[in-house]
């Protein structure tokens, strides 16, 4: 048991040390709102050794809630805006307390690849097998994940209309109850299928415009918000 928790705590230190190397340069477009730019490793040689090892072992890393919900407003702006700008990778080595641009590859989204190396600077081979490893895990865990099932937010929102209703039916109806119990499981059944078809049609659009363009788009909590909620409808 204690050697299980040495090990848990052992690989929680490794994904946290290798998140910290994945840096989302950020402009500001306005007081309230920043959008990525670049994406940044910034490796030095312990992350490097690090890195080996899951390479050797064919491990991942799980990159944190706000590298990920950065990232993925990162791609969501170029896919949306049509820009032609690409998702920019850019790999730095600490050496000597100064950061080194080594490597840069762009993607574009019609699957061009320009790759950038520095001339006076070659890249060892593990610079470059940790530079193309990094952006392999941000291309796995980019997509959403489905989470819904039957979505929750129609769960909750057919639970309260379900109660509102139920105890207008009982207060304000002078019927019999097995007329009111019929008449609320009529109800919910046709508010089920209309707030399902509602929820599925219009809400992932409108969270959509909102990490673009509105309120979830103002901060990585924010934009947290707004990629579960897609997950989740």
């Amino acid at each position: 048991m204690f050697i299980l928790e040495l090990n848990a705590l052992s690989n929680l230190s490794v994904h946290n040390l290798i998140n910290s190397c994945v840096r989302i340069e950020q402009k500001r477009i306005s007081r309230q709102r920043t959008i990525p730019v670049n994406i940044n490793f910034d490796l030095n040689q312990e992350i490097l050794s690090q890195i080996a090892i899951l390479i050797t072992n064919q491990q991942i890393i799980l990159l944190s809630e706000d590298n990920l919900a950065n990232l993925r407003y990162y791609f969501l702006l170029n896919s949306s805006e049509n820009l032609g700008l690409g998702i920019t990778f850019q790999t730095y080595y600490e050496q000597e307390l100064e950061k080194i641009g080594i490597i840069k590859s762009v993607i574009y989204l019609s699957g061009k690849v320009e790759q950038y190396i520095r001339n006076d600077a070659l890249p060892t081979k593990e610079i470059i097998d940790a530079h193309y490893w990094l952006i392999r895990q941000i291309f796995n865990q980019i997509p959403l994940k489905d989470k819904k099932g039957n979505s929750i937010i129609l769960w909750l929102l057919l639970g309260l209309i379900t109660i509102i209703v139920a105890g207008l039916v009982f207060l304000l109806l002078s019927v019999t109850l097995w007329f009111k119990i019929l008449f609320i499981i009529f109800f919910v059944g046709i508010t089920f299928k209309v707030l399902q078809h509602f929820l599925q049609r219009y809400l992932p659009s409108w969270v959509l415009h909102q990490l673009l363009f509105g309120i979830f788009s103002a901060s990585v909590n924010r934009r947290k918000i707004g990629f579960n909620l897609l997950m989740r409808v």
